[in-house]
């Protein structure tokens, strides 16, 4: 099957949510190591003994991750009007050339850095975005995202409590484990799981073979796992373990960041072309979007650039396997994006 693939940096979209990425970034894993601090071992060993399970979940301050995600909304939201504003500055010279390049039929976007300002009151073409419906979109945003976040690490905490009650451990090693895995996904979480048990029977096998590791103790551990070897305290097993886990937040951090930054910048993009139909500055008939496959597609967005090649209306989800997709991302780490086409023809 042929695909069309854009890279990031061919996408003037993609290119304001490469610029944010590293604030957002650094931001979610402030929020995730404050959360991760927060967690009172304790006070969640008393709540399993007392099998409070909600005391359990609360034993990690909860307003403390509510409060760093919002902290990290601000260059999230930053991303989001920047495209926004690319597709205002493209919209003004789209209506620009409609009115003085006769021989124009269809134009696709082309956006270029702008900041969030006014538009020209002296130029006849300058689209101006309406900052109220953005500032409603980016509340609904926010608070969707802080939903999502939060319910996820509360079912978490909650997941690996009862699994280690059910599998017969006592509640200060509850507690340890949730210690290790806290704000982590599943699927890191376990990674954790499986480098600590490596690190206690010596198995360099998988110790030394895990990319989040800590490289500059290889040879200590090496030397550990040695038939004439000192085996690693419990204590330098958890500092080990510790700074695994801190790798795996990072790591979760960026793939947060890179995920939410593209969905700020095809969010805020669409929100101004959608801006444009709505107050009459284009005929809903005059856009057409198509979807545009990232670096590295899966196999359901290079279906959904296979199944809407005619493109979709403005105000039109795109068909997937999965159901109806507004706009990327659609899994993490996701650089597909989606392109304006305007006829100018109906703009005359």
């Amino acid at each position: 099957m042929a695909v069309t693939r854009r890279r990031p940096g061919q996408d003037p979209a993609l290119i304001a949510a490469l610029r944010g990425e590293a604030a957002i970034r650094q931001a979610v894993l402030e929020a995730l190591r404050a959360y991760r601090a927060s967690l009172d071992t304790e006070k969640l060993a008393a709540a399993i003994d007392a099998r409070d399970w909600i005391a359990a979940i609360d034993s990690a301050d909860m307003q403390t991750l509510k409060d760093g995600l919002a902290r990290a909304f601000v260059p999230i939201a930053a991303v989001y009007k920047e495209s926004a504003a690319n597709g205002a500055a493209s919209i003004s010279e789209l209506l620009r050339k409609a009115g003085h390049i006769r021989e124009a039929r269809r134009l696709a976007y082309a956006p270029r850095a702008v900041t969030i300002r006014k538009a020209d009151p002296d130029d006849p073409y300058a689209f101006e975005i309406l900052d109220d419906d953005i500032a409603a979109q980016l509340r609904a945003y926010q608070d969707q995202l802080i939903v999502e976040l939060t319910q996820e690490v509360r079912q978490f905490v909650y997941d690996t409590t009862i699994s280690g009650v059910r599998a017969g451990l006592d509640s200060t090693a509850v507690a340890a484990t949730v210690r290790d895995r806290i704000g982590l996904t599943s699927r890191l979480a376990m990674a954790v799981a499986n480098y600590r048990a490596a690190l206690e029977r010596n198995d360099t096998g998988i110790s030394l073979d895990r990319q989040l590791r800590d490289f500059t103790a290889d040879a200590e551990v090496a030397a550990a796992a040695a038939p004439a070897g000192t085996r690693l305290s419990q204590q330098r097993i958890d500092q080990l373990v510790e700074a695994y886990a801190q790798r795996a937040l990072d790591y979760r951090a960026m793939t947060i960041a890179q995920t939410e930054s593209v969905r700020a910048a095809n969010r805020g993009l669409h929100q101004s072309y959608m801006q444009a139909v709505t107050q009459g500055v284009f005929p809903h008939a005059a856009v057409t979007r198509y979807w545009r496959l990232g670096s590295n597609p899966c196999p359901i967005c290079i279906a959904i650039e296979a199944l809407n090649t005619d493109g979709v209306a403005v105000d039109a989800d795109f068909v997937s396997p999965d159901g109806p997709i507004d706009n990327p991302p659609v899994h993490p780490s996701c650089y597909c994006s989606v392109e304006y086409i305007t006829d100018l023809d109906m703009l005359r």
